[in-house]
């Protein structure tokens, strides 16, 4: 395997792991000293280690968020992803693990089976909400053993701790990650479509955008949280305040539909109608 990771501390903590099981891996390190254009480095480097791993088909992960998060990274795949990885190692760990454990899905994760699902007895559950506590709502339903995915990276065992944990979901991979899994992951994760959008937006301008955005697609299936989710039949479009930032989030997932790559799906026109309405209210309430 092939892995990138974000600060020393988490290099340090990887060659222990990968050591104590006596895996070989080429580790390559973004030094959380970066003071400029950290993201656009972080990028280089997932690139990097996609061009530059050997054999074609070895695995390559990103362990970022200081050992939290964990990324699959794929080299026909554009970079950022979200859901993709999560929904193939959703389906491996699925498959291959026992006893039978309960999947918990966070909001941005894709239907984790597909309704003609592939043969696997795990149950999954949805969850609302980017923030929403896993644990939590383990302990409320008497889940015993369960694994976690939020959809961007962060992968939760129920046996180890109530937060994600990077380095144990390797350890939790590593079993199975072989040539036929890795074509299995490549298959799962070209069946979905995801776009993120970043779209600059006051604080104080954030509530009065996400309510108009609200009011205005009243028509459509709406899940709201700490953000709203409009959901088709074959995907969704999902927009929400951005933590710590002033700006606004959207993420769209779809199905892919192998006969229909001309046209555009109406996912993809929802999607681009929101942004332009987002778009322009933002300027609205700049100007006033």
């Amino acid at each position: 395997i092939t892995l990138g990771v974000v600060g020393a501390a988490t290099e340090k903590m990887m060659k222990r792991l990968l050591k104590r099981l006596d895996w070989p891996a080429e580790i390559k390190t973004l030094p959380l000293e970066v003071e400029h254009d950290f993201r656009e480095r972080g990028l280089a480097l997932q690139q990097s280690l996609l061009r530059d791993a050997q054999p074609r088909n070895a695995f390559v992960f990103w362990i970022g968020s200081a050992g939290e998060r964990i990324r699959l990274l794929l080299p026909e795949l554009p970079l950022p992803q979200f859901g993709t990885g999560d929904l193939a190692l959703a389906r491996l760990l699925a498959q291959h693990k026992e006893p039978v454990r309960q999947l918990l899905a966070g909001w941005l994760m894709p239907e984790i089976f597909p309704k003609r699902a592939l043969g696997l007895k795990a149950p999954a559950t949805q969850i609302s909400g980017m923030n929403s506590s896993m644990a939590a709502l383990a302990r409320e339903q008497g889940f015993d053993l369960w694994y976690g995915f939020d959809g961007n990276g962060g992968i939760t065992v129920s046996e180890w701790m109530p937060y994600h944990d990077a380095l144990m979901a390797l350890a939790q991979l590593l079993p199975h990650l072989t040539e036929e899994n890795y074509n299995f992951c490549r298959v799962a994760a070209h069946s979905q479509a995801h776009v993120y959008h970043l779209l600059p937006c006051h604080d104080e301008a954030k509530a009065q955008v996400m309510r108009r955005l609200i009011e205005s697609l009243a028509e459509l299936k709406q899940e709201v949280s700490d953000g709203v989710k409009f959901e088709l039949d074959a995907g969704w479009v999902l927009v929400r305040p951005c933590a710590g930032r002033e700006a606004l989030e959207a993420f769209k997932y779809e199905k892919l539909e192998p006969n229909n790559v001309e046209n555009p799906s109406a996912t993809e026109i929802l999607c681009a109608k929101i942004l332009a309405d987002l778009g322009k209210w933002i300027a609205e309430i700049a100007r006033s």
